[in-house]
């Protein structure tokens, strides 16, 4: 199954603008972290911190020029994820790796090393794991 929609927020929103690296591309929803000049960068496959999710693509911005918002990771904060197949409920209580699809995030319920997302509720109907970051996984 393709990825076909970005990370949302689900509950708990904390939303925070920052810069972007300059070079940046991600797309909206993408996951993002600070890199060592504080500017937001697009992870890496298979990250292992996670600061939160792109509110919108690095590019093309014509207000805040240079900047993004990004729906921060934290205690208590949920996102609606997509996923290679469908939920169970069986997925309650597990936790996955990210995978990125031609730009759009979504998790990787194969990656065997990096888990950084906990899912705790699904919509078997829309297809979507309800997930938070796991807190070690979470970019200070």
């Amino acid at each position: 199954m393709a990825l076909r929609r970005s990370i949302i927020p689900a509950q708990n929103r904390r939303t925070q603008e920052f810069d972007v690296e300059g070079a940046a591309t991600f797309l909206d929803g993408a996951i993002v972290l600070k890199d060592a000049s504080e500017d937001i960068i697009e992870a890496s496959a298979d990250p292992a911190a996670i600061l939160g999710f792109a509110a919108g693509p690095a590019a093309g911005r014509t207000v805040d020029a240079g900047k993004t918002l990004v729906h921060l990771a934290g205690a208590n904060r949920t996102f609606w994820v997509e996923a290679e197949r469908v939920p169970t409920k069986d997925d309650i209580g597990k936790v996955f790796g990210t995978a990125a699809v031609g730009g759009v995030w979504g998790l990787d319920t194969t990656e065997a090393t990096t888990k950084p997302m906990h899912v705790v509720d699904v919509d078997i109907e829309r297809g979507l794991f309800e997930c938070d970051v796991v807190a070690a996984n979470i970019q200070a």
